[in-house]
């Protein structure tokens, strides 16, 4: 598994480096999607270290995806921090998917963290 998570983490490297951070961004959440959350983190970690030719609206979505594998492993504060900063991100942005999502799962989450609703 290391060694798969260093290609790709040298793949995205490239992409991003050669100015396809949106077509990066979309095959990471391909790849997040196909192992369990825990790994899905250790991915985007790779990711966030290598990338930073992401617009606001990007960024708001990378944190919107780790607040969604951090809610899947159970680590609702994190969670509710990932959401937070990509809501920051966009709020003073015409109104995204992005930012409409994050403050639902933000919701939902701190709903979560009260032990209010259950998933």
């Amino acid at each position: 598994m290391k060694k798969w998570l260093a290609w790709l983490g040298c793949v995205l490297f490239v992409f991003s480096a050669n100015g396809f951070a949106s077509g990066t961004l979309t095959e990471l959440e391909r790849s997040v999607k196909a192992v369990s959350p825990a790994d899905g983190i250790v991915l985007w970690d790779e990711f966030t270290l290598k990338n930073s030719n992401l617009e606001a609206e990007q960024q708001a979505k990378v944190y919107y995806l780790y607040g969604q594998l951090y809610e899947k492993t159970r680590q609702l504060d994190l969670s509710i921090d990932s959401y937070d900063k990509g809501i920051e991100l966009v709020r003073f942005l015409p109104i995204t998917d992005v930012l409409i999502d994050s403050h639902l799962e933000r919701s939902f989450a701190i709903q979560r963290s009260r032990g209010i609703l259950f998933r």
